[in-house]
Order: structure tokens, then C-alpha cells, then sequence
């Protein structure tokens, strides 16, 4: 049951990463898209520059890293409430045994009287 405690703080160690890593590449996009738009004002043509393009690249790819991220967020969701119901499956199993292992003890404590 350890080892189940330990990877149940574990995942949820990582989700805080992840967390932490989602607002970090929202900011970023809000930076890109910041800069994107000075690059055209600075311009001041309405067709798109090289940096620009850069810019559009980068929120692309930040959207997908965003994706990305919140699909590693539900697995880790996911197998946070996997673990906790294997958990509560030891734990009631380590119940029963130690009822099991109560109850004869008594009948043995019962033969011996």
C-alpha cells in the first residue's frame, strides 16, 4: 500500500507540473501574441513581414504544446483515479485478511480452552 501512496503523490507531483507548465505556455502565447502585433503596427502594411510569420509559427506551436499538455493532464487524471480505487481494493482486501486472521485466532484461543 506504500508503493500505491507513493505513485498517487507522484502523479499528482506531475500534475502540479503540468499545471504549472500550461500556465507558463499560456503566458508565453499572450507574449507572442503581444509581439505579433507590434510587428505589424511597426510595419504599418497590412501584409504579414518574416517576423511576423515567426510569430504565428510559435502560437501554433504553443497551441499545440498547450493541447498537448491538457491531454497529459486527463491521462494523469485518469490514472490518479485508477490508483485510488486499486488503493481502496488493498485496503479493504488487508481488512479482510486481518478479520479473517482475528476470527481464527479466536477459534484456535476457543479449541485451546
Amino acid at each position: 500500500m506504500r508503493n500505491t501512496n507513493k505513485l498517487i503523490e507522484d502523479i499528482r507531483e506531475q500534475t502540479d507540473n503540468l499545471d504549472m507548465l500550461l500556465t507558463y505556455a499560456n503566458s508565453l502565447s499572450s507574449a507572442i501574441s503581444v509581439d505579433h502585433s507590434e510587428c505589424i503596427s511597426v510595419d504599418g502594411e497590412s501584409e504579414f513581414t518574416y517576423s511576423s510569420d515567426i510569430a504565428d509559427g510559435l502560437l501554433a506551436l504553443n497551441d499545440y504544446l498547450i493541447g498537448q499538455i491538457k491531454q497529459a493532464h486527463r491521462q494523469r487524471d485518469q490514472q490518479i483515479y485508477e490508483l485510488i480505487k486499486v488503493h481502496e481494493a488493498q485496503t479493504e482486501a488487508l481488512n479482510a485478511y486481518k478479520l479473517a486472521e482475528c476470527e481464527r485466532k479466536a477459534v484456535e484461543v476457543a479449541k485451546d480452552e
